[in-house]
């Protein structure tokens, strides 16, 4: 991969290390802050509304004639974060992988690694599949990819959907044996394959599995071995937990004779930066390097990276945690997936980043949670944060004491999408925005929502996101630090995909936030990051055929 190298001599390095450093920046002692301690936490619950009111009587006391500070803007500057902070959340957060990487192999460590022997850089072509267990507990996907060879270019690849659907998961089959449920998964690949005419081929088509984390994989001792250790979603299957999950399915595809071969299992995150791995080498844009994805919906975010130290790579592959070879020519083969955050405020590092509102959710929080980073960069605590500002918004009288709570996530999350398309239109109607958020917060019209409350509340949600945002590019920037050191590669590509990035206003706000961490640099010598749409199927395919192919060339060879 290409990156700038500590080859580059005198004064510049010097000053480019200068700068860079600045991402380095002790961490705040935060000795004294358990997240789980919400009694340590300050208690001046709502304090925002005391400031915002001083604000608002600040100049009657004063000057009469000027204008009073509208309280909303005290209001808003809660969720607004300076370059400096933004660098010290780095810090830490860098200090949090480091420790975690170094605790390989423990157990009850938050932090895996996947099993790529082969990453997907090579001229490959051909149909693959994909099975997708990690998008929802209540159906799974399978995909069918065709990579072929670009008709403009002899030296690139790409991507062409062929097929994508989604078979559901009723309650029986989700507490059926194993071998039941495998087979219903068959039966869907079975018509999947009829309908696009691949059945009958020769060859065995390579399927790669999305395993997600509705299961917890132990280490992998092999691509395609993956044992399930434990479930978070809805799954009941008898024998579902210690068995070979792999196993059990390839047993399944050969019982219904499908000339299927699964390859590999992998995680969501992983299969998103396997797809940008192969975008980039597959264009030959020499510039450009992905070693990171990121993915992040309402219940979570995850950012996967290619280990590069060359102290983890051998370790693993002397204890066999994972058979992994060291890299050859520059190539890597493992990749790092920070499962729920690093972990990171658990145990108060993040207490010093959290504002009036963040604190005010936490300390309404349930015994044992925790505000994690997770849960600032993704969906999760969305509905809480706003449902918190709501509460403050009345007690500063900017809406009416009877303005309707949110009545569930799902219509939280409706919510920020209408304040999202007020945000991208450039003569919005106040007026058209009021009469939609009534739809979903007050249907029967209890209360009247007004024009200007609509906006005060559009202006909330897209502080909110751009506070996600502000969070997600400091982790970006802490992993950049962990793959490439100090010095950046001049391009920076960044696979993502997830739910969350559907609320328009999120990518953006994240894209102007890595490039607000990029402008001191490129004072320096050019750094960008380019933030990549990803398709999860398609990495987790493309991954599948490149081992498979690669496997059967060496089993011919021997």
């Amino acid at each position: 991969m290409q990156s700038i190298l500590a080859s580059e001599s005198g004064g510049a390095l010097a000053a480019a290390t200068a700068v860079l450093n600045s991402y380095s920046a002790p961490q705040p002692d935060n000795s004294a802050m358990s997240a789980y301690d919400v009694s340590s936490i300050n208690k001046s619950v709502y304090s925002i509304e005391q400031d915002a009111k001083r604000a608002k009587n600040s100049v009657a006391e004063s000057n009469k004639s000027e204008p009073a500070e509208d309280p909303v803007e005290c209001f808003l500057k809660e969720f607004a974060m300076s370059l400096s902070e933004m660098e010290n959340l780095v810090a830490s957060l860098k200090k949090n992988i480091d420790d975690l990487v170094k605790q390989r192999g423990a157990d009850g460590v938050p932090i895996h690694w996947s099993y790529v022997p082969i990453l997907p850089v090579g001229r490959v072509a051909g149909k693959c599949l994909s099975l997708d267990f990690g998008c929802n507990d209540n159906f799974f996907q399978v995909a069918v990819c065709n990579i072929r060879q670009s008709e403009t270019s002899r030296d690139t690849t790409e991507f062409r959907p062929v097929d994508r659907r989604a078979f559901v998961l009723t309650p029986s089959l989700r507490r059926a044996p194993m071998s039941v449920y495998c087979d219903f998964t068959a039966i869907c690949v079975r018509q999947v394959l009829q309908e696009n005419g691949l059945q009958a081929q020769a060859d065995p088509i390579y399927m790669g599995i999305v395993a997600g984390f509705d299961a917890r994989l132990k280490p992998q001792i092999s691509p395609a071995e993956a044992r399930v250790g434990k479930t978070f979603k809805d799954y009941k299957m008898e024998n579902f937990i210690n068995c070979d999950f792999v196993a059990s399915f390839q047993k399944s595809m050969d019982k219904h004779g499908l000339k299927v071969k699964i390859v590999t299992v992998l995680n969501d995150a992983v299969c998103t930066l396997l797809y940008g791995v192969h975008s980039v080498y597959s264009r030959r844009i020499s510039t450009s390097d992905c070693s990171i994805s990121v993915v992040t919906t309402r219940s979570g975010a995850n950012v996967s990276f290619l280990e590069t130290d060359q102290d983890f790579l051998d370790s693993c592959t002397t204890d066999r945690r994972l058979l992994l070879r060291s890299p050859r020519n520059g190539g890597f083969c493992v990749v790092v997936n920070p499962e729920a955050g690093m972990r990171c405020g658990e145990k108060g590092e993040l207490s010093n980043f959290l504002n009036n509102i963040e604190k005010n959710v936490l300390e309404e929080a349930k015994p044992g949670d925790s505000m994690r980073w997770e849960c600032l960069s993704s969906g999760c605590w969305y509905p809480q944060l706003l449902r918190n500002s709501i509460k403050t918004m009345r007690k500063l009288e900017v809406v009416g004491a009877g303005f309707p709570d949110l009545l569930s996530s799902a219509n939280c999350f409706e919510v920020f999408y209408v304040c999202d398309r007020y945000a991208t239109v450039k003569e919005p109607s106040k007026d058209q925005l009021a009469k939609e958020l009534q739809a979903f917060l007050d249907p029967l019209e209890r209360y009247q929502i007004q024009p200007k409350e609509a906006e005060k509340l559009a202006q909330v949600c897209q502080a909110i996101v751009k506070r996600s945002a502000t969070m997600l590019a400091s982790c970006i920037m802490a992993v950049a630090q962990r793959v490439y050191g100090k010095l950046l590669p001049e391009r920076m590509v960044v696979a993502y995909c997830g739910a969350m990035f559907q609320i328009g206003q999120l990518l953006p706000s994240l894209q102007e936030t890595l490039d607000e961490f990029a402008s001191p640099i490129n004072s320096i010598y050019p750094f960008k990051v380019e933030l990549m749409p990803a398709d999860t199927a398609f990495g987790c395919a493309v991954s599948a055929i490149t081992i498979g192919k690669t496997l059967a060339m060496n089993e011919h060879r021997g």
